[in-house]
């Protein structure tokens, strides 16, 4: 999940995070984990 300014965050295929870069904060890494977690709901997996 890319954001605004220079956080991105990565995810394997699996949606755990394996990556992201120095600029994000733990706020916007949560928020990336949910929005994964949703996706995951949504396609029944």
């Amino acid at each position: 999940m890319k954001f605004e300014g220079a956080c991105r965050v990565n995810f394997n295929k699996a949606g755990k995070v394996f990556s992201m870069t120095s600029a994000c904060t733990p706020a916007q890494v949560t928020q990336a984990e949910d929005a994964m977690q949703r996706f995951f709901r949504a396609q029944g997996l």
